[in-house]
């Protein structure tokens, strides 16, 4: 805690400041001092009561509670010093720059609503103006609010006092009465129909309640928009077998080239769907979507049973101009996610030992994408292929939905946001993946990674075999996310949130336990 330098006179005298240990006397600046003159003194240095704990939940209530009344011990005794300071040096000063007014001279306050001091000595503002309603239309209420200032002036307790969920103080074995100070926020609910008051009338308060409701609730009409806003849809594509989700290559005819498995594509022409399949586990890709020469063709990982099954989303790094190192970036990288806990075809007791898969979708021979059966280097234009996964990580079972962040400050781009419907058990949560060094095909490396949770977005699943939809805006950095379970939308600002605390306590099933793979709980989050 710092106070002015002038409170311990002209020098920085530990008997005189009250300084003690390593404390010391500090300018503006930061920078040491010898002596007063617009210092400030470090007069008390402490840790919270929660200090040493190794879980968060350790910490019991009555135990951060004793922070109070070590604040406030520490506090109140220099602003006793500073009050008596003032008074022992105000009359020099008023003689010096002021003469005394006569009594018939003296105004008035000028402060239109002074605040008042109640019976137990707070003192109390007058309420701002109310908020405006919290909601515009629609049939339930919103909510509004208006504040105040509440000082609570009352002498500091003792150092041992703590304070009780009932108010009441309690010091050594006695129990001192003492309720707590006026809340500074009033809350009230409002209706968009200004029922409550005269800024947001709609409509009269004399129509028929039934009516008003309606009416109420038409007013949200016309910000809504159609479904697909009247586009026609066409079927373009068939044969897939329990569809989830559907993404685009960024770049057309890469993978496939002009022959894969002996069939001959057409890489310069049209887009490049791929869609993923929940139940025979595999993506399929239809080739040049929506010309004469459109064409589908599936192609799975060796090990699904693992690392694809029963996939449910995917999602393309799109990011082309990243200015990244090119032996570095994972520009047409996917990742996919899978609704299972790692059962293995329902062979083995699940684990929960799941997560997101990550894939390079060049098919050069020498990088290894590719496979065939027997795991050797796969030649595509001839032989079946299959998938070789680039990475792995495992936080996020039974995962319904995933999102690649398209941010550029990392060194290889392999951030993707995911959907875990496991959570705490209880709820879903938002799981940030940064795969960071891919480990690359055929290793199982998993030690350099950065994983953030965010229990604080809650997620809800829903039925089972339901896609969750997930998208990074690209400029306002926010994330979409379909909430199945609820029937919402969640937007979540994802630069926001700060670490909170290791989450390898409270979710022990991770991926590496070496130093450099982090796994961490972010709260505060913006949602």
């Amino acid at each position: 805690i710092l106070a002015p330098a002038r409170l311990g006179g002209g020098d920085a005298d530990a008997s005189n400041t009250g300084m003690m240990g390593n404390q010391g006397l500090f300018n503006p600046m930061g920078e040491q001092q010898t002596s007063g003159g617009g210092g400030m003194v470090v007069r008390n240095k402490f840790v919270g009561p929660c200090c040493g704990f190794i879980r968060y939940s350790d910490c019991q209530p009555e135990t951060a509670r004793e922070l109070d009344g070590m604040l406030s011990t520490a506090i109140d005794a220099i602003m006793q010093e500073m009050e008596e300071q003032a008074t022992s040096t105000a009359p020099e000063t008023e003689t010096m720059t002021q003469p005394e007014p006569e009594p018939e001279a003296e105004p008035e306050a000028e402060t239109p609503t002074p605040p008042t001091t109640t019976e137990e000595g707070c003192i109390v503002g007058e309420y701002s103006e109310w908020s405006p309603c919290s909601i515009d239309c629609g049939p339930t209420d919103g909510t509004q609010f208006r504040w105040r200032t509440v000082v609570d002036n009352r002498p500091a307790l003792a150092t041992e006092a703590t304070v009780t969920d009932e108010g009441e103080a309690i010091v050594g074995p006695e129990i001192v009465q003492r309720e707590s100070c006026p809340s500074p926020v009033e809350v009230r609910t409002c209706r968009p129909t200004g029922e409550e008051g005269g800024d947001n009338i709609l409509l009269p308060s004399s129509v028929d309640a039934g009516a008003l409701d309606a009416a109420r609730s038409s007013l949200c009409l016309p910000v809504c928009i159609p479904e697909f806003n009247g586009a026609e849809v066409v079927e373009v594509a068939t044969g897939f077998d329990s569809p989830r989700d559907v993404a685009f290559h960024p770049t057309p005819g890469l993978h496939l080239g002009e022959r894969s498995e002996g069939r001959k594509f057409n890489p310069n022409v049209g887009e490049e769907a791929w869609v993923a399949n929940g139940a025979n586990h595999s993506v399929s890709i239809v080739a040049a979507l929506g010309t004469e020469f459109q064409t589908d063709f599936s192609r799975r990982d060796r090990g699904f049973y693992h690392y694809m099954i029963n996939v449910t989303a995917l999602s393309f790094n799109m990011v082309s101009n990243s200015g990244r190192d090119a032996q570095k970036d994972a520009f047409e990288y996917f990742a996919v996610c899978n609704d299972n806990n790692n059962d293995y075809m329902k062979s083995k007791e699940a684990n929960f030992f799941m997560g997101p898969t990550l894939y390079d979708t060049d098919p050069d021979p020498a990088k290894r994408n590719l496979v065939n059966r027997l795991g050797e280097p796969c030649d595509s234009a001839a032989e079946p292929c299959y998938f070789l996964h680039a990475d792995m990580l495992h936080e996020s079972p039974s995962c319904i939905g995933i999102a690649h962040d398209p941010e550029v400050e990392t060194a290889y781009g392999t951030v993707y946001w995911a959907f875990d419907s496991t959570g705490d058990r209880k709820e879903g949560q938002l799981v940030r993946f940064d795969f960071q060094q891919p480990h690359g095909p055929g290793s199982m490396d998993h030690s350099v990674a950065a994983i953030r949770r965010y229990p604080e977005v809650k997620l809800h699943k829903g039925d089972d075999g339901v896609h969750a939809g997930m998208v990074v805006h690209p400029t306002r950095r926010e994330i979409y996310i379909a909430n199945p379970g609820d029937g919402t939308i969640l937007v979540v600002d994802a630069d926001s949130g700060t670490y909170a605390r290791t989450a390898r306590e409270e979710y022990p099933v991770f991926s590496n336990r070496l130093p450099s793979f982090e796994y961490s709980i972010w709260e505060c989050v913006d949602q």
